[in-house]
C-alpha cells in the first residue's frame, strides 16, 4: 500500500481536529504524542511521557501502534515528522526516557531475541525522499537498551506501507517490498567496508544542491570523497550511511568516488549527469 506523504496527511488530520475541536466548542493546540500508560485494574493509575517533546515539530505523525516489551516494561514509539525513535520504561512511578535515536519510519518496530538482548528492527527512509512517499528503505537493527545502530541493510525497495520487517528463525527476518517482492536478510558479523555511492537527485542541476550519499557496512570510522578525480577529502564519522551537500557547477558528466579509510575498506564510484 502506497501512502501519501506525511504534509498531505498530516494537514488533513489537522484539518479534521479543528473541525470537530469547534463543533465540542474546545480549543485545540499542537503538541507532540503522549504515549500513555493506564493501569487495566485501576484506570486512575495512567502515566503519560512525552518522547519528542522539546524536538523541531509542533506536532507529531505516526501512524503506526508502539511496540511493547512486557517482560522488561519497555515502550517503543516512533514520530514519522521529526523522524526519530523512542525507548520508554514504565516503572512505579511513571514512564522514563530510556533514549532517541535518528530514523525516518512510520512503520510498525519489531522487537527480536532473548530479554536480556533484545533487538529492535525497522525501516529507515534515505536522507533525500520523503517520508510516506519514499521509493527505497533501510533496514535497521539497534540494541533496544541503548539504541545504538548494530546492523544496517544495503538500500532497498520501499517497504509496503502498513507492515513492519517480519522476524524469521536463526536471525532471519523478512522484508515485504512494496513491488511484490520478500526479500530475506540476516545480520552478520563483517568487515568494515564501503559498498556504495548514491547521488540524490539522480540528475541534478548546476548550481543546485546534490545530496551525496554513501554506504555499506558498519562500523566504519572514516570515508573519503573524490569528485572528478579531484583532491580527496576524508571525512571522520561515527557510522554509515554517510551524507554531504555538494553543488556541481558545470553540466555534463561528473564522477564521484568514496573510499574507506582506517577500518573501513571498500572503494566504489558512481557516474552523474548534471544538467
Amino acid at each position: 500500500m502506497k501512502r501519501e506523504g506525511p504534509k498531505n496527511i498530516v494537514a488533513s488530520v489537522q484539518a479534521r481536529l479543528v473541525e470537530r475541536s469547534r463543533e465540542l466548542g474546545v480549543e485545540h493546540q499542537l503538541t507532540p504524542m503522549s504515549v500513555i500508560a493506564i493501569n487495566q485494574a485501576d484506570a486512575s493509575r495512567q502515566f503519560i511521557g512525552q518522547p519528542f517533546l522539546g524536538l523541531p515539530a509542533p506536532q507529531s505523525w505516526s501512524p503506526s501502534a508502539v511496540t511493547v516489551d512486557p517482560v522488561r516494561n519497555r515502550i517503543f514509539a516512533l514520530d514519522g515528522i521529526v523522524g526519530r525513535i523512542a525507548a520508554l520504561e514504565l516503572r512505579s512511578d511513571g514512564l522514563y526516557l530510556l533514549w532517541t535515536a535518528p530514523q525516518r519510519t512510520i512503520e510498525f518496530l519489531a522487537l527480536i531475541g532473548p530479554a536480556q538482548r533484545r533487538v529492535l528492527l525497522g525501516t529507515d527512509v534515505p536522507p533525500g525522499q520523503q517520508t510516506g512517499a519514499n521509493t527505497q528503505d533501510y533496514v535497521v537493527w539497534r540494541n533496544a537498551d541503548t539504541g545504538a545502530e548494530i546492523a544496517r541493510s544495503p538500500l532497498l525497495p520501499a517497504v509496503n506501507g502498513g507492515t513492519m520487517v517480519e522476524p524469521g528463525y536463526e536471525g532471519r527476518v523478512y522484508f515485504l517490498a512494496q513491488n511484490g517482492k520478500i526479500i530475506e536478510l540476516t545480520a552478520r558479523p563483517g568487515s568494515a567496508m564501503v559498498a556504495s555511492v548514491t547521488v540524490s537527485p539522480a540528475q541534478p542541476g548546476v548550481g543546485a544542491s546534490a545530496m551525496v550519499i554513501v554506504d555499506g557496512v558498519n562500523p566504519c570510522g572514516a570515508v573519503g570523497l573524490i569528485y572528478d578525480g579531484g583532491v580527496e577529502e576524508v571525512h571522520p564519522i561515527t557510522a554509515l550511511p554517510y551524507t554531504e551537500t555538494h553543488i556541481f557547477s558545470t553540466s555534463g558528466t561528473h564522477s564521484v568516488t568514496a573510499n574507506g579509510h582506517g577500518n573501513c575498506d571498500g572503494r566504489v564510484s558512481v557516474t552523474v549527469n548534471v544538467r
